[in-house]
């Protein structure tokens, strides 16, 4: 499970695609992880989002979640607010990303890892859940077709959860050849 790699990987900065159950597992993690933990949730629904905030404040969790409304283009691909991301983050790399969003048509999630690499850190590592789907498994096949990325396989959890790092990042490739 999910829970089982923040265990064995001790990830500090999180990126959540789509807020729900994840994202008050992700909270309790954090919290048990010390105080320099953060994660920000993209959300393409407002109502999830305000939900989402009122449960985890609720349980005494919302200190280190930050639920941004993140909404969808035409093809159903998130529309990412670069500029709040880094914010944010202040400077901070994400160490995993956790891909259960956005909602809609088949490979609307495509853009999202690649969206998000640019804030990763070296060896940040990557879920994509429902795998097994075929739209998933295209979108697997594209992004291991990307430099840096690793597509590692497929767990077999629920409807298969896809499972991958980010090698290196495309810059420092780069700064290497100099």
């Amino acid at each position: 499970t999910v829970w089982q790699q923040f265990l064995r990987f001790q990830p500090k900065v999180m990126a959540e695609c789509g807020c729900g159950i994840s994202s008050l597992m992700i909270a309790k993690y954090l919290a048990l992880a010390g105080p320099d933990g953060i994660c920000i949730s993209f959300e393409q629904s407002e109502a999830e989002k305000k939900k989402m905030e009122k449960k985890l404040t609720e349980a005494g969790l919302g200190n280190n979640i930050h639920i941004i409304h993140t909404p969808v283009n035409d093809r159903g691909a998130y529309i990412f607010d670069q500029e709040q991301i880094a914010a944010v983050l202040g400077g901070k790399r994400l160490d995993c990303i956790i891909i259960d969003g956005p909602g809609g048509p088949d490979k609307c999630r495509e853009n999202t890892l690649p969206a998000l690499i640019k804030f990763a850190a070296p060896d940040c590592k990557w879920w994509l859940d429902d795998a097994l789907r075929d739209g998933e498994m295209e979108i697997l096949r594209a992004w291991e077709q990307l430099p840096g990325v690793k597509v590692m396989g497929i767990l077999p959890v629920g409807k298969g959860l896809g499972a991958g790092a980010i090698s290196y990042l495309p810059e420092q490739k780069k700064e290497n050849q100099h």
